[in-house]
């Protein structure tokens, strides 16, 4: 190795020391004839075990092909940038991002210099992400089972159609949401045609559990015999006292 290409090593290895990132210097043969101190503590490993060794070397066999893929690249369009991992001496893989480029010495002599950035904990934060977005989808896929039956427990709130006598009574029930505050009740008897419709305020499961405890009790007044204005009277006062809020609106 002549001066010349000792000095232009050593000026272009002095600007890779003031890097915050590990970088080595690939000769033709891509064998590592620098790396500067960022890089030996990435690859926990002293220069002396390193320098002279082909990059390939450092590798598992079954990524060399696509180390030397990403080596092919650079060769062909003079740089290159990928995510791949730089091998630590006790086995570990250290996610990195890779940027490669050719460069020629004073004498014309082709080298690789490589610089790798750490980006270990962005992988970390990403496999975080991946999981809390996994959590996040059985979560919805619950929520979703769960308003699916809350759905069929509404619809069962809602008045039937029916025949009374000469008169056909049809309903339909479609809430804004895919639950609400609402139920009826059609009780026919032989003289008369009780009809009582309820709309709890607001939409949704909220009002879908209101609605539900107020259908049992109005059930239970009408199984009573309760009068009309003694029902409601009592239902207010009883939902009242127990949400310990303003009345619900009952339309």
């Amino acid at each position: 190795m002549g001066s010349t290409q000792y000095q232009w090593l050593d000026q272009v290895g002095s600007v890779l020391e003031t890097l915050n990132q590990g970088g080595i210097i690939n000769d033709d043969l891509n064998r590592i004839v620098f790396a500067n101190s960022m890089f030996l503590e990435m690859i926990k490993m002293g220069a002396e075990d390193l320098l002279g060794r082909p990059t390939t070397e450092l590798f598992p066999p079954e990524d060399v092909d696509r180390l030397l893929e990403f080596i092919g690249r650079r060769g062909t369009q003079g740089r290159a940038r990928y995510e791949f991992y730089v091998p630590q001496a006790d086995g570990g893989r250290l996610p990195v991002v890779v940027t490669a480029r050719q460069l020629r010495d004073p004498d014309g002599r082709v080298y690789g210099v490589v610089t790798a950035t750490d980006i270990s904990e962005q992988k970390r934060a990403e496999m975080e992400l991946r999981q809390a977005n996994s959590l996040l989808k059985e979560r919805q896929r619950q929520v979703e089972e769960e308003l699916l039956l809350a759905e069929r427990v509404q619809q069962t709130l809602a008045p039937k159609s029916l025949r009374w006598g000469d008169v056909s009574v049809e309903t339909y029930y479609q809430p804004v949401w895919s639950i609400g505050g609402d139920y009826g009740l059609i009780t026919p008897s032989e003289d008369s045609l009780d009809v009582l419709v309820c709309d709890v305020s607001g939409h949704g499961i909220s009002s879908a559990l209101v609605a539900n405890r107020i259908y049992s009790e109005t059930m239970a007044q009408i199984e009573r015999g309760v009068e009309l204005g003694s029902m409601l009277r009592h239902l207010n006062h009883s939902w009242c006292s127990t949400l310990r809020a303003q009345p619900f609106t009952l339309r």
